[in-house]
């Protein structure tokens, strides 16, 4: 299964808004593939992008580019505490 173009576009308009915010290419990458795992997975389950980031694609965008601290935190904890659950 393919993403749907909802979900695309947002991890288009994320990568870029990451690296405009100073976030490396590795880091931009690791962000985006994981959060591309959830989407498909919750695509599956019948949900689209909006019941995954649970909040507007712009708040979700500068949470994840202003308030993470990249040298502590990895990713997967980004992801239990910002992603929805997908049931």
């Amino acid at each position: 299964m393919e993403l749907s173009k909802k979900s695309r576009d947002f991890l288009d308009d994320l990568s870029v808004y990451l690296i405009s915010s100073g976030k490396s290419e590795t880091e931009v990458k690791d962000i985006v593939s994981e959060l591309e795992d959830h989407l498909l997975e919750a695509e599956q389950a019948g949900k689209d992008v909006d019941d995954v980031i649970g909040q507007s694609p712009k708040s979700y965008m500068q949470y994840i580019g202003r308030d993470i601290d990249w040298g502590t935190r990895d990713i997967d904890s980004l992801w239990g505490s910002k992603i929805k659950p997908v049931i």
